[in-house]
């Protein structure tokens, strides 16, 4: 039975069929539950206001994500959360890193989901003007080995964020070796943020500053983090009434700048810095 068969069909019909989709069809079940079901639409608006005033507005996933979760569990008669994502884990480590039909299709995770492609990078000029594109093909792979090809890890986010990050330098050496250009700034996502990206962007390549967003696999979760006024001044993350006070430049060998707030109830006692918010 399908729901797109034109038979006028009662709710006891769509009833069993759900059930028994649920019971011997889970694939076709969870399709069924995407394409029909609205979860959004089932949350009073007071249910929303609760979960996101305790756990905090700026989270990495939605309610709505977190409850698709849980459903999949269900469904699929996973006891914990926890085995849930070992599963995932699991089944993307089994999965074969490349398309059976031509070895140079890598298996990517993007936006959610799996998918087999024939990987590129685009190269844009600040009006989005496409400057270069580089095909990470065999001849990018043999003129530089170092860019990981192969799956290194079960989690699909992590390889990808790698993939990012080591591919970066050498597409940008064959940009520069072709053409003899200058530019100021470089901006680009978190995926490229890790502490080696800086110094070669403005060392290797003459780029005056680098605009890149913070990524959350960089940041120590034990840590507290500051949010920003409409500014985008840091406040204390103590006390959000509370803007920090610019300190200094720090430039250490070998080291890109950085640009160092402080509380501003913070005093030097005994040779260190203390807080008193």
């Amino acid at each position: 039975m399908s729901f797109n068969s034109k038979k006028q069909l009662s709710f006891g019909d769509l009833y069993e069929q759900a059930k028994d989709w649920a019971k011997n069809d889970k694939p076709q079940f969870l399709e069924m539950l995407n394409q029909y079901l609205n979860l959004s639409e089932f949350f009073p608006s007071s249910f929303y206001s609760a979960y996101y005033n305790y756990f905090g507005r700026n989270r990495t996933y939605s309610l709505e994500s977190m409850l698709s979760a849980f459903i999949l569990q269900k469904t699929l008669g996973i006891p914990t959360l926890v085995l849930l994502v070992k599963v995932y884990a699991f089944a993307y480590k089994s999965m074969p890193s490349s398309a059976q039909v031509n070895n140079e299709i890598k298996q990517l995770y993007i936006n959610g989901h799996f998918c087999y492609v024939y990987k590129a990078v685009i190269v844009n000029n600040g009006h989005g003007a496409i400057r270069h594109i580089s095909f990470f093909g065999d001849e990018f792979k043999d003129n530089h080995p170092e860019v990981p090809v192969e799956k290194k890890s079960d989690s699909p986010d992590e390889d990808k964020s790698i993939g990012d990050s080591t591919s970066l330098k050498p597409v940008l050496e064959d940009y520069f070796n072709l053409y003899n250009h200058h530019y100021s700034s470089f901006i680009t996502d978190s995926a490229f943020d890790n502490y080696q990206t800086y110094p070669f962007l403005i060392k290797d390549f003459g780029f005056d500053k680098a605009v890149i967003p913070l990524n959350s696999r960089n940041t120590n979760s034990d840590l507290l983090q500051p949010k920003y006024n409409e500014n985008g001044w840091p406040l204390c993350p103590k006390d959000s009434s509370l803007p920090m006070k610019p300190n200094s430049w720090c430039r250490g060998k070998n080291r890109s700048p950085r640009f160092k707030f402080v509380c501003p109830k913070t005093n030097h006692k005994g040779g260190k810095r203390n807080c008193y918010c």
